[in-house]
């Protein structure tokens, strides 16, 4: 059993699900979020995909273990195949909404639909700050972030730690 374990490590995701972009969108308002799930359902609807999004009630559930106040997605195909964005905050800084894009099986495809999608959002809600990726392909948390040149970055404070996080990542199967 040892042997097994030792064997172990993260395992490798298929490139399809490969985080491409992200951004970030203030939306501490119900009716700030409630726009921003319409134009998702928009664009889902008029590109031919389709968006599940959390109810107020499924939220409250899962309070008690993780706070969010939005919680959405873009998928390709009836049974979900494949997801295309994601719209979501996180309990640590409630309202800053991250706006995720995935590669895909069809790059190209996801490609014109994030443009779609971001022109739409850019209508509604103006800029959309960028929110970088870390070296090792990971978002920073919410927390860490700050408003820098129109971009989202990480706190000077906080630049350390992601260092050291993506030093020790360890992708072997």
């Amino acid at each position: 059993m040892l042997l097994l374990l030792a064997g172990c490590g993260a395992a490798e995701q298929p490139e399809w699900i490969e985080l491409t972009a992200a951004y970030g969108i203030e939306a501490s308002s119900q009716g700030e979020r409630d726009q921003l799930l319409r134009v998702f359902e928009r664009v889902a609807e008029t590109e031919g995909h389709h968006m599940d999004a959390a109810t107020g009630q499924e939220l409250a559930l899962q309070a008690d273990v993780y706070e969010q106040s939005i919680k959405a997605c873009i998928w390709v195909g009836e049974d979900d195949e494949e997801m295309l964005a994601c719209a979501q905050d996180f309990e640590e800084r409630l309202g800053l909404v991250f706006v995720t894009f995935y590669r895909g099986t069809e790059p190209q495809r996801n490609q014109a639909f994030r443009r779609r999608l971001l022109d739409e959002l850019q209508t509604e809600f103006g800029q959309l700050p960028s929110i970088p990726q870390m070296p090792n392909g990971a978002l920073p948390l919410a927390e860490d972030l700050i408003l820098e040149d129109g971009n989202y970055a990480v706190s000077e404070e906080n630049s350390q730690k992601y260092e050291a996080r993506s030093e020790g990542t360890n992708t072997s199967p």
